[in-house]
């Protein structure tokens, strides 16, 4: 008790810095909600150590808590409101595992979370079961070191809560779980609406009012930034990838109350950084020798004739005191060298602001890529712009695109102006084929109160494109959305009460316009559940493996089939370097392993069985020890067949022989036999148990 009324002095002292009252009521008060949260959560005996904090806005107040053992090596901090209400949990303390395999199953670590969550947030559940926190399976990732990663949704009479949802984090140390951190938003003040359903058919209703838009995006997920051949996709998507919601009752649309509109996807436009480069533009930097070089190549404008371009930009401010500050020579993606070219002030003693130009220009044709402009202001001066002025600045864009841009306004059209203050932006998007790049265009922003440039960036791509007409139907398009991501109800809050609504049951969904498939589906990962394993002897470690999310896809494992090469070098990568190899694309996966040394491009065969000898190969490369698996005449290796191994493969066996991931069968290796599935499990199972 003593321990407690220190706190709330503290606290009490803590208010009074934050202009919070401090009274006897809110001190009781204080006490009340700690004695809540100790009842909630176990704070290890060892925890001596007491820190608090408090943070007040407007009518709501949070209180942090922080426990620690004296030398703060192991930490507790929970964060709660004036109820008592967990909303975050933060558990530092032994949760570093050298293990990969785990020790648990899966259902041991869902039957833990919800342990867990049911004493720390009582509050989310309902004595009449009407109100849940339910396992979205689909969220389950096992990770490296022993960690797991689970969301919950809140379900109110059976239907999602938006918005209102728990993450949980649990690591195993030594064969026990423990939760590393765990946040919820959970609405408990807003009311539910008593409403029934309305006579429609929701999803006729749904498509209408968002229909299905034909697009080409950047293909994000292939694309690797090699030559000329940029990939893009010929996409369906929601109109302006809009997931909506309308109402249960009459079908009209709802429109989320701002806080709560979590699911509506951001559409990707234009980036300046992609215009000038970005990072792609510096991974080719030129020495100063080369720089010098090139600009004396003929086809390549000189840095001179750059510098005049940009000085004759209408509206672009050179102040007489900027100077050339650094030019570059880069070559971008589209294999063109490009000039970045900046000016400032920084040499002027007498600046009182710091100003600059930064451009790029293609050194081919002079056209400019890329501005941007800062020549000081101040915000006090700042000022909406009169109706004049906003059309002067509309004409002196017109007059500085058609300047800086040329044609290329020829293949975009207008997306939208917009005024902030003193600035007018515009932008424009790329058409092509009569259809949208919504990654291609032009952006620009001036200054209407100045009359000069702030930014501009042109993103004009080369790529190839599939033809629209040979795209699927909208309608085609609508019913592969649907089947993958059916119309569900939801509660969603609006005008300050949760309403019923149906909406798409996945927040993203976009289809190959050209393949009719879902890009980039979302859904759990697979268990890998096998139906072939009763009584095989590499069962264990299949089964082990498919727990850690780990496998070959299918409902069977074969487990006595050959391995081609694609699968054994995907289930390797996946388990040994990151679990997402398992999902790459047989190109991405082979680019991926060629870049990173594990195979050579003479090596590559797909479709192949693979030796065993090989196998120990791209494990030992994996491994990162392939230079001292080269090492020559050191290694020996014990088994009756080991002169078969093929000269300079020695090494590779004897490592994993002494790492105790082969053993060999009889006293034999096999080393040029097929692989097998289940001795690619085994060797792998192996690996992560010690390694």
């Amino acid at each position: 008790m003593k321990r407690i009324l220190s706190f709330v002095l503290c606290i009490a002292v803590m208010c009074s810095v934050c202009g919070v009252s401090a009274d006897s009521s809110s001190a009781a008060n204080m006490e009340k909600v700690l004695v809540s949260v100790k009842s909630k959560v176990d704070v290890p005996d060892s925890f001596n150590e007491f820190d608090s904090n408090v943070n007040v806005s407007g009518d709501k107040t949070n209180y942090m808590f922080f426990w620690s053992d004296k030398d703060r090596s192991r930490t507790l901090e929970v964060v709660c409101d004036d109820f008592g209400r967990i909303s975050n949990y933060y558990y530092y303390g032994n949760n570093y595992s050298k293990k990969r395999i785990s020790s648990v199953t899966k259902q041991q670590i869902l039957d833990f979370c919800d342990d867990f969550l049911h004493k720390t947030l009582p509050e989310a559940y309902s004595d009449d079961g009407t109100d849940v926190l339910e396992a979205d399976l689909s969220t389950y990732s096992a990770n490296g070191n022993l960690r797991y990663n689970l969301s919950y949704t809140r379900l109110k009479n059976g239907i999602e809560v938006m918005g209102n949802s728990v993450s949980i984090s649990v690591y195993e140390s030594e064969d026990k779980l423990y939760v590393s951190n765990m946040s919820a938003y959970i609405d408990y003040e807003t009311e539910f609406a008593e409403e029934e359903y309305g006579d429609f058919d929701p999803v006729n209703v749904y498509k209408e009012k968002y229909p299905a838009e034909l697009i080409y995006r950047n293909d994000y997920t292939l694309y690797k930034g090699e030559g000329t051949d940029k990939r893009t996709k010929l996409v369906y998507r929601i109109k302006d990838n809009q997931v909506g919601y309308i109402r249960a009752t009459d079908g009209t649309v709802a429109e989320p109350d701002a806080e709560e509109n979590y699911r509506f996807a951001v559409e990707n436009s234009m980036m300046a950084d992609t215009a000038a480069g970005g990072a792609s533009m510096e991974k080719n930097m030129l020495t100063e020798a080369e720089l010098t070089e090139l600009a004396q190549v003929e086809k390549l404008m000189s840095v001179d004739e750059i510098k005049n371009i940009l000085k004759k930009l209408p509206y672009v401010d050179f102040d007489t005191k900027l100077e050339t500050a650094g030019v570059s020579l880069n070559k971008n993606d589209d294999n063109e060298y490009m000039y970045r070219v900046n000016f400032n002030n920084s040499k002027d003693t007498t600046a009182v602001q710091y100003k600059y130009v930064n451009a790029v220009v293609n050194a081919h044709n002079g056209k400019v890529i890329y501005i941007n402009s800062n020549m000081g202001y101040d915000a006090s001066e700042r000022k909406e712009l009169t109706e004049t002025q906003k059309n002067l600045a509309e004409k002196k864009i017109d007059e500085f695109l058609r300047y800086a841009a040329g044609d290329a306004l020829d293949d975009v059209q207008i997306e939208a102006t917009e005024c902030s203050y003193d600035n007018v932006h515009r932008r424009y998007v790329r058409m092509v084929n009569g259809v949208r790049y919504i990654d291609n265009g032009i952006a620009v922003s001036f200054d209407g109160a100045k009359g000069r440039l702030r930014n501009y960036s042109l993103n004009m791509t080369k790529a190839k494109f599939d033809n629209p007409d040979d795209a699927i139907s909208a309608n085609m398009a609508y019913k592969v959305i649907l089947d993958y991501a059916p119309i569900m109800a939801m509660y969603i809050k609006c005008d300050g009460e949760f309403v019923k609504c149906f909406t798409l049951s996945k927040s993203y969904a976009e289809v190959d316009a050209i393949k009719g498939e879902i890009i980039n589906p979302e859904g759990e990962r697979s268990e890998y559940k096998y139906t072939d394993l009763d009584g095989h002897w590499a069962q264990e470690a299949v089964e082990k493996l498919s727990e850690m999310q780990i496998g070959i896809s299918g409902d069977v494992f074969e487990p006595d089939k050959a391995m081609t090469q694609q699968e054994l070098l995907r289930l390797f990568a996946g388990a040994m370097m990151n679990k997402y190899y398992l999902d790459l694309s047989e190109d991405d996966l082979y680019r991926t392993m060629i870049d990173d040394h594990i195979i050579t491009e003479g090596e590559k065969s797909p479709q192949s069985t693979v030796a065993r000898e090989d196998a120990f190969v791209y494990m030992i490369r994996m491994a990162g020890l392939d230079k001292v698996a080269k090492l020559e005449d050191i290694y020996k290796v014990s088994y009756a067949d080991g002169n078969q191994i093929t000269q300079g493969k020695t090494g590779y066996a004897a490592i994993l022989s002494g790492m105790k991931i082969i053993n060999g069968s009889g006293g034999t290796i096999r080393p040029l036999e097929h692989i097998t599935r289940a001795e690619a499990a085994t060797m792998i199972y192996k690996y992560l148990l010690t390694y």
